[in-house]
């Protein structure tokens, strides 16, 4: 080999040499750029906790665990319940800021319309793609053929992912306090008469027994003028799904679509209300109440619309709290002269709630359909995101489980990851809630309530308007909705008289009344088509 054959050899091994090093440390240049980056954050909007003692901040070892399993960190905007429509239509309007995933409608948008307006990606989009393959799976299976078709609009779509209840009565109950009931020798009011009576007497008779005028008939932690749907049923107005929905202007009765705020059953009940609230019985400062004040003062309520299974959490709560012998109890409705109470409808089925919704702008959706895909998909983790992982969160001896360390002292370990307040879509098998509904001497109540029930159980009706049948829909809300709200604060407070109720019908027809036809034309359509019958 001669001279100049050894050098080129060298300059060559030497330029190799140095590649390898450059590239070791690229390597190691990116790694520890990596480690720096540190977890995806997934950004998550939602709104405040209906129930004081389920809060997000403090010791959450189901949400640590979520952050732990898929290497990212939440970033949760809470917002109040009824502040967060307005403030993702808000959003949506400004185009910026808009967090990876929502859990409720944007103010005047549907689900298609975000859709077609590019404001969310369809789940269905993601499944589709590959990349959700825990629930893609999950959804193959004849188990969970329901759920997928109560969320899947006609066209196919998914636009929402809500989380699974089990099959439970799963609706707002009119609570009330029983002890106070039989302290003053009353019975359980079966109409609104009896019912304004009994709250008339407990109210004025110092019914907590603590010798200030502080009993608060009847209340709700919904503030505007949606807290007037929960008195729909005493008046025989049903709903359009089977419980409130945000959209309760229309409904049907003899298998007719009609406009509930001028109907003879709105007025009806409108006029109830007011003798209500003129004699104090209801919450004065109802038209602004929100959910941090409800939960302040629900010691010193009569009786108030809830979730049917807070009836036992609540009289536990007030046993501990205010008295041994506090007892919430659900009732039925109360019937009135527009309602006889025969057409009960109590919605069970494997429920559907807090819909899900992956925003287009969002900064980070990669993270965001990783995290749901998990928290929804997972077969372990409805179970585990309730009771955590053993050895850690729990020990099994003898086949009950028994809550360790700072998990034993949570408020509640049947909610998602530890929390009420998140609300990520998940399956609930509700295993605490469950084992203590079926024993335990506090759900009595519940349990003999849910079997006076039974025979009024059905499924939740889903409406499934296209993006252009959606439309038509908003579009008569954006006539009415505001003036509407209005007249039903001044109706129910003696602000208006109800002699000018037929100057109220007459404008709302004026400037509302060829939408809200159009919409009606809509419903009577779907409902003749897919619901008639059922």
């Amino acid at each position: 080999m001669t001279h100049l054959k050894r050098r080129s050899m060298v300059l060559i091994g030497m330029v190799l040499i140095g590649l390898c090093l450059s590239a070791t440390l690229v390597f190691a240049a990116a790694q520890d750029e990596g480690a720096e980056m540190g977890p995806d954050v997934v950004t998550v909007m939602t709104w405040e906790n209906d129930d004081a003692s389920y809060p997000l901040t403090g010791e959450q070892p189901i949400i640590d665990l979520v952050e732990q399993e898929l290497n990212i960190e939440f970033d949760w905007r809470v917002v109040p319940i009824a502040e967060l429509g307005k403030q993702l239509a808000l959003l949506i309007a400004s185009g910026s800021d808009m967090p990876d995933i929502f859990t409720a409608h944007p103010e005047g948008l549907t689900p298609s319309e975000m859709a077609d307006k590019g404001v969310i990606i369809p789940w269905s989009d993601k499944l589709d793609a590959g990349e959700m393959p825990k629930l893609s799976a999950k959804l193959s299976q004849p188990a969970y053929q329901a759920y997928k078709g109560a969320v899947s609009e006609r066209d196919g779509r998914i636009l929402g992912l809500p989380s699974i209840l089990p099959n439970r009565f799963n609706y707002w109950a009119l609570l009330i306090r029983q002890d106070w009931l039989s302290n003053a020798g009353l019975d359980v009011p079966e109409t609104v008469d009896d019912y304004q009576d009994a709250l008339g007497a407990l109210v004025a008779g110092d019914a907590n027994g603590n010798g200030q005028a502080d009993e608060i008939g009847w209340s709700s932690y919904y503030g505007g003028s949606d807290w007037v749907v929960k008195w729909y049923p005493s008046f025989g107005i049903g709903y359009l799904s089977g419980q409130p929905s945000g959209d309760d202007h229309y409904s049907v009765e003899d298998d007719q679509v009609y406009f509930v705020p001028t109907s003879d059953r709105f007025r009806a009940m409108l006029e109830w209300l007011n003798g209500m609230f003129e004699a104090g019985l209801i919450d004065q400062d109802i038209f602004q109440l929100d959910s941090p004040k409800f939960n302040s003062q629900y010691q010193q309520m009569v009786s108030f619309h809830l979730w049917l299974h807070v009836a036992a959490s609540l009289t536990g709560s007030l046993r501990d709290e205010q008295s041994p012998d506090a007892h919430v109890i659900p009732i039925l409705e109360p019937t009135s002269a527009v309602w006889d109470g025969s057409d009960r409808f109590y919605p069970r089925d494997s429920a559907t709630i807090w819909s899900n919704f992956l925003a287009a702008a969002g900064p980070n959706t990669d993270a965001a359909v990783r995290v749901v895909d998990y928290t929804l998909g997972d077969t372990e983790f409805p179970l585990k995101g309730e009771i955590g992982i053993e050895g850690e969160h729990h020990v099994i001896e003898d086949g009950e489980v028994t809550f360790i360390g700072t998990w034993a002292e949570l408020p509640s370990r049947f909610y998602p990851m530890g929390s009420a307040v998140g609300r990520i879509a998940r399956e609930y098998v509700l295993y605490e809630n469950n084992r203590a509904s079926a024993v335990e001497p506090l759900w009595q109540d519940v349990r003999d309530f849910e079997e006076l029930i039974s025979p009024w159980a059905g499924a939740f009706v889903f409406w499934k308007l296209t993006g252009d049948e959606s439309e038509v829909v908003q579009e008569s809300r954006k006539g009415f909705d505001d003036y509407v709200d209005e007249m039903v604060a001044k109706f129910i407070t003696g602000q208006e008289p109800f002699s000018g109720w037929d100057a109220y019908v007459d404008t709302v027809s004026r400037i509302a009344g060829d939408e809200i036809d159009a919409a009606l034309a809509v419903y009577q359509g779907y409902y003749d088509e897919f619901l008639k019958g059922m």
